[in-house]
């Protein structure tokens, strides 16, 4: 197998190990409530807020050292430290030491984003779209596999195990990858080609990707936070709206379901990709912003089964909007800095998580519900769309003279 597949490979196992481990705890705290009955839902779920911060924080640093070092070995090095804080956070005896070891995976998740998504753009930087969309669905994947995952294994053994297993599985995937990397197996891509502009569209590029930047640091951000609040929230709606599956009986019944609606969800990083591929970037990221709007006000109002359905849809077409916004942002960012800008990104779209996180449980604290939360939703999803509407159109680059050559854009 060639470099080239393995890399795939691995970025791929990467995307969904990382969202895997950073999503168990939204349903192990499910079962922390009864297993340490003196802690309340709000203030166990206020646990991952240290390491929904060091997600976002790190982004930054992460994306700086891959501008200057090899990818693959700083994607290795976040397989060994998120599967050994995961099997730590499974030896935990009490809050504060499970807070520290949920900060720990969080430290490490965040080396994927702004490092593994430009490490498969260059990859597979044939198609982009499809590139960006295939390891996408991975992703996806692995938040869909993380309330089946820890709801079966904590109602077949405890809570501990769903971080344990899952742990130390990542941990053995990040020693194969590093051994791979030793062995001359799995190689750096070359740069991608810079996209070929003449001077007199110079001056134009350049305000455009000032402006397209600006506004993508509050879309992102609105992203984030409509993401960020779905994922955190969901199990215990489902627990609430659904008659039959309260308390520790309905566990593995909630996590099944979570697990089917991030699955299904995954298909809309396909469909964002082939959009991207074929239609103005611009307006696949407006249309995403804009059907979600409707979406969260259903949200807000449904119980029953009908509330599985919306949920679903309403994550689905939020990852149709990905592929899109990860192109913009590699269109709007120097070549020379593709990994911090990604890093940035990912600062504002999972650094959003602390303020979903807190949101979250000051909402069901104050309220026993939901409802408002997804009204405030709404209003997020409604200001990305003004805000994506100022974004630069796409301008058609002119012809090259019929005397030089040019490689084709990207």
């Amino acid at each position: 197998m060639d470099s080239t597949r393995l890399s795939l490979i691995f970025a791929a196992a990467a995307h969904f190990t990382m969202h895997l481990l950073t999503a168990l705890f939204f349903t192990v705290v499910v079962a922390l409530e009864h297993a340490w009955p003196e802690s309340t839902y709000d203030t166990l779920l206020a646990l991952w807020t240290p390491a929904a911060v060091f997600i976002g924080a790190m982004a930054i640093p992460a994306g700086w050292l891959a501008d200057r070092w090899r990818a693959s070995g700083i994607v290795a090095i976040g397989f060994i430290g998120m599967g050994a804080f995961a099997i730590a956070a499974g030896l935990t005896e009490g809050p504060a030491m499970l807070g520290l070891a949920l900060a720990g995976i969080g430290a490490f998740a965040a080396i994927y984003h702004p490092v593994g998504i430009p490490w498969v753009m260059r990859v597979g930087h044939g198609r982009p779209g499809r590139a960006i969309a295939v390891n996408g669905v991975f992703g996806n994947l692995g938040v869909a596999a993380a309330a089946l995952v820890a709801g079966t294994l904590a109602s077949l053994f405890d809570w501990r195990a769903a971080f344990i297993v899952p742990g130390a599985l990542t941990l053995v995937i990040g020693i194969v990858m590093a051994v791979l990397i030793v062995a001359g197996r799995v190689v750096e891509p070359a740069p991608m080609p810079a996209r070929p502009v003449d001077a007199g569209a110079a001056a134009r590029e350049r305000s455009d990707r000032r402006r397209g930047s600006v506004i993508l640091l509050f879309t992102m951000f609105m992203m984030g936070l409509i993401f960020h609040s779905l994922q955190t929230a969901m199990p215990k709606l489902f627990e609430l709206r659904l008659d039959g599956l309260a308390g520790e009986d309905g566990l593995f019944a909630i996590g099944a379901l979570v697990s089917a609606v991030f699955a299904v969800a995954s298909l809309g990083q396909l469909i964002g990709g082939w959009f991207a591929d074929r239609f103005a970037l611009t307006r696949v990221y407006l249309v995403g912003f804009c059907l979600q709007a409707p979406l969260l006000a259903l949200l807000a109002t449904v119980g029953g089964l009908p509330v599985v359905l919306v949920a679903t849809i309403a994550v689905l077409v939020g990852t149709t909007a990905v592929p899109s916004e990860s192109l913009l942002l590699s269109r709007y960012a120097p070549p020379k800095h593709q990994g911090l800008a990604f890093g940035i990104k990912f600062v504002l779209g999972m650094g959003a998580g602390p303020v979903a996180v807190a949101a979250v449980a000051w909402v069901q604290g104050a309220t026993g519900e939901f409802a408002s939360l997804y009204w405030g939703l709404v209003v997020l999803a409604a200001a990305g769309a003004f805000a994506a509407l100022a974004l630069p159109r796409e301008r058609r680059s002119p012809p090259a003279p019929a005397a030089i050559v040019v490689q084709p854009a990207e």
